[in-house]
């Protein structure tokens, strides 16, 4: 163990949360015994955006002041990430890390604490998937008892509410055009026959690039290909 008044201490610890928590006590230890002012403390990251949430619920705990010296952005504005975390549970198969950074935005309406107990869970049982996530947890882990999983479980119901609706319209696997191929090519799209995939046999375009598919995420349409049905648009 290092000295507690060494120069330079170096620990290994979990992960961003568990590090600022180490920090928050040092310094509250600091400003306690030693008399230091807040204003004398730095933090310095080398990945600012990455820890930046973090810390600010970290030191909001420990009701350390915190000063972030960055630029704000609208990417970093709390509703933006709320939305990135969001598309990130749907488009990943909420995995533990998209749905927990959803759930710590602080706009999910799910208390901390609740979310603690539910991450602590979800990492003891294994869970992560949307297959695992839509059915009531059953598993009991040890040192979990059926009371417990009764509250974790209407936990788990608030979170796959908020989700019901976007992950039925989200886990569409691409969009498909018809029209300028210059336009749509500016904003991403592709032909269509890239993908293996054509407009109904018989049906005339003005030339095979204009129509165009994107995909949602990446590898989305590996696994699709054949005709889209024109017929009853232009039979209408």
């Amino acid at each position: 163990m290092p000295k507690e008044d060494a120069a330079i201490q170096i620990s290994s610890l979990k992960g961003p949360r568990e590090e600022f928590h180490c920090a928050a006590r040092e310094i509250a230890r600091l400003v306690r015994v030693k008399g230091y002012r807040y204003r004398e403390i730095a933090i310095v990251c080398g990945n600012l955006p990455g820890y930046v949430n973090y810390a600010k619920e970290v030191f909001a705990e420990y009701r350390i002041p915190l000063f972030i010296d960055q630029k704000t952005t609208v990417a970093y504005h709390p509703f933006i990430e709320f939305l990135r975390a969001a598309l990130e549970v749907v488009l990943h198969d909420f995995s533990q890390d998209g749905v927990f950074r959803y759930l710590r935005s602080g706009l999910s309406g799910i208390l901390r604490e609740d979310v603690d107990r539910l991450e602590n869970y979800c990492l003891a049982a294994g869970i992560r998937g949307y297959r695992k996530w839509k059915e009531p947890f059953c598993y009991l882990p040890r040192g979990y008892e059926e009371e417990s999983l009764s509250a974790l479980n209407e936990t788990r119901k608030k979170v796959m509410d908020a989700f019901e609706g976007l992950y039925a319209s989200l886990k569409e696997k691409g969009i498909t055009v018809e029209g300028d191929y210059h336009f749509y090519h500016r904003v991403g799209f592709r032909t269509s026959a890239e993908f293996g995939i054509y407009p109904t046999q018989g049906i005339p375009l003005n030339e095979p690039r204009c129509m165009m598919c994107q995909e949602v995420y990446e590898g989305a349409l590996n696994d699709i290909n054949g005709y889209v049905v024109y017929d009853m648009y232009y039979n209408a």
